[in-house]
């Protein structure tokens, strides 16, 4: 590794070894890099998210936050311009010419020119995989090629930005980890009291109420591991075992045809019905005897392509307190949506329907979530 980088890769190695953010590293990283650059070049590093779907960071030490802010945060996408595309692409993408450049949108376009900036050479930083963990942008303030000397330097340097973009998605990941644990344990602990509150309304004598709560926290520890862990499964007897602890004092009721879930899918699946299934034990129709719970799937053409299929999960509450629409995106609404999202291309839709609370799933019927299956 050339010696003007020996600094930032002790830097690094010191980042990564106290388990600390990366902002601070890329800037620097930045300015060692633009130091070897001619005049009139800005150097800026971006680096993409845990999912791989947008940009979480984007440093550009010399240039205004208001071109930061346009860039962090953006979907990642062919339209957004040349780095977007260095990571799609995993190869370097030069455009002498921004704004005569069909790549970028007229959005990017115009960013780029209220800050002077007409040409970029834009390198993927890739990880000992190949897979891009972000971009280095060489930015020029006029239309003059990099030197083949000068992208030299900027291969050299996007070796050691992969590792550093692998290492800040890593942490991402396990602070989304921790998060979730963190979110789930609180559920849990919510849930039992839940439980125990209304088994004992319903078994007031000591001993039943005892036998009763303990097959439920059984039934309850074997949900929980579902939920974990990461099985092809059918989706059918995923709903019996997670809701069988509410199935005594409430109406559960099954429905949809076979189903097979395939991996990530039926983890996915696991998580979202027990984070509705807490919520109703606090807030709905599970948390009051009587309550009753419709849970359904079916299969149907999709409304964007009658050729191709769609699949469709229901949750529907009844009998219930009233709903009340939340007031913010609470964590475990935006987990449920991340979730379904990143392991098979779904999405979430809540109705706060006064009498009953509905959430339904919606997915195209793809290899990532599974299969009808055959007998």
């Amino acid at each position: 590794m050339p010696s003007y980088l020996d600094a930032v890769r002790e830097r690094s190695l010191d980042v990564m070894s106290r388990g600390a953010p990366v902002p601070e590293l890329l800037s620097e990283f930045a300015m060692t890099i633009q130091s070897q650059m001619p005049p009139g070049t800005l150097i800026g590093i971006t680096i993409i998210d845990q999912p791989g779907r947008a940009f979480r960071h984007a440093v550009f030490p010399k240039l205004p936050e208001s071109f930061r802010s346009q860039i962090c945060g953006k979907a990642i996408t062919p339209e957004l311009g040349s780095c977007a595309l260095a990571i799609i692409t995993g190869t370097a993408i030069e455009s002498p010419s921004i704004a005569d450049d069909a790549r970028f949108d007229p959005l990017s376009k115009k960013v780029f020119a209220d800050h002077g900036l007409l040409s970029i050479v834009s390198t993927p930083a890739l990880n000992s995989d190949r897979q891009a963990q972000g971009c280095i942008a060489a930015i020029r303030q006029s239309g003059m090629p990099l030197e083949k000397s000068h992208r030299a330097i900027i291969d050299q340097a996007a070796v050691l930005c992969g590792r550093i973009g692998e290492y800040s998605r890593t942490l991402e990941s396990n602070q989304i980890m921790q998060d979730e644990l963190q979110h789930r344990i609180n559920n849990l602990y919510s849930s039992i009291g839940a439980m125990a509150t209304l088994t004992q309304r319903n078994h007031p004598d000591p001993a039943e109420f005892q036998k009763v709560l303990g097959a439920r926290l059984v039934m309850m520890k074997r949900a929980q591991g579902l939920a974990m862990t990461a099985l092809q499964t059918d989706l059918a007897d995923l709903m019996k075992e997670i809701l069988a602890p509410y199935t005594a004092d409430h109406l559960v009721q099954i429905s949809g045809p076979a189903f097979t879930l395939i991996g990530e899918a039926a983890s996915a699946i696991a998580l979202v019905t027990h984070e509705l299934a807490t919520n109703a034990t606090k807030y709905g129709a599970l948390s009051r005897l009587g309550g009753e719970l419709e849970v359904s799937w079916s299969i149907l053409p999709s409304q964007a392509n009658p050729k191709e299929f769609e699949f469709r999960f229901v949750w529907l509450e009844r009998n219930g307190p009233a709903v009340i629409p939340p007031s913010r995106r609470g964590y475990g609404t935006v987990m449920m949506n991340g979730t379904v999202r990143n392991s098979f291309g779904g999405s979430v839709a809540f109705d706060y329907d006064p009498k009953g609370l509905k959430c339904e799933i919606s997915a195209p019927l793809t290899s990532r979530l599974g299969h009808i299956a055959t007998s």
